[in-house]
């Protein structure tokens, strides 16, 4: 799937879609933005999950997004958002210098 746009984060999309491991059964991605690479974690996995604490980011991704992909507003760093070992891949692009800790 060529990319809609291309920026540094998008860069590293297909490192990322490459370390998807075989059989993934549940993808999150964490800090989703608008939802791109989640999307394209969709031809990967059966489900994925895309997080990020920005409401109009989290409105901009499932806008743009059908099929086997969910879109929560919260903090990765909530475990009432995000339940502990539901996960075959965790991709996390960009989001350190996000964090509040």
């Amino acid at each position: 799937m060529p990319d809609p746009y291309w920026n540094h984060n998008v860069h590293y999309h297909r490192v990322v879609l490459a370390a998807v491991p075989d059989g993934c059964r549940a993808a999150l991605d964490v800090g989703c933005g608008d939802g791109l690479l989640a999307r394209k974690l969709a031809t990967k996995a059966v489900s994925v999950t895309g997080v990020d604490r920005s409401p109009e980011m989290i409105r901009q991704a499932r806008a743009q997004t059908r099929g086997n992909i969910t879109f929560l507003e919260g903090d990765h760093l909530d475990g009432a958002t995000l339940p502990e070992g539901k996960y075959d891949f965790i991709s996390a692009v960009a989001v350190v210098h996000h964090a509040r800790f």
